[in-house]
């Protein structure tokens, strides 16, 4: 059959059937996207919609379906996939621990932070622990505790009573 306009409804009712879930990638307010999006609704299929950017007509559509609660906002094939699989069978957020995991620096408590921050990095002159209490703001004990942590944690390396970042590969 001759794809024609007047069936191009029937096509989105029928491609809303036949799936588990459907995602709208963009979508102007009054758009067959939508309407594809209204029959998964309707089937009780699970409605996606992708955020596109705000200065363009053609994501208002998606935007106001996540606004309203109507679609959920997903980012990527594994989050699609969590919410058509069987609860638990697909973890989105551990994939992303794994792809974009904390960096030495970000693993750091707020005072070893602090600490780090205030000794100097490779290349400059070194500093006593005293220097790097003053920077830190911290007592010299709490600042000697924590260069030692650091220390243990491969970040800052000590040359006799000075004390740097290490270098980083």
């Amino acid at each position: 059959t001759a794809p024609k306009r007047h069936r191009f409804l029937t096509r989105n009712r029928l491609v809303a059937a036949l799936s588990h879930g459907t995602v709208v990638m963009e979508a102007a307010f009054r758009s067959g996207a939508l309407n594809t999006l209204n029959w998964a609704e309707a089937l009780g299929r699970v409605a996606m919609a992708v955020p596109g950017p705000i200065t363009t007509s053609g994501s208002l559509g998606c935007h106001q379906r996540i606004q309203e609660g109507r679609a959920q906002l997903v980012t990527s094939a594994d989050e699609i996939r969590a919410l058509v699989s069987r609860a638990g069978e697909v973890d989105p957020g551990a994939q992303y621990e794994i792809n974009f995991a904390a960096t030495m620096t970000q693993r750091l408590s707020r005072n070893e932070l602090r600490v780090f921050d205030a000794t100097p990095p490779p290349g400059q002159e070194k500093a006593t622990a005293e220097d790097i209490a003053r920077d830190a703001g911290f007592r010299l004990p709490l600042t000697v505790h924590l260069l030692l942590a650091l220390e243990k944690m491969c970040v800052v390396v000590r040359h006799g009573n000075t004390w740097a970042r290490r270098e980083t590969e």
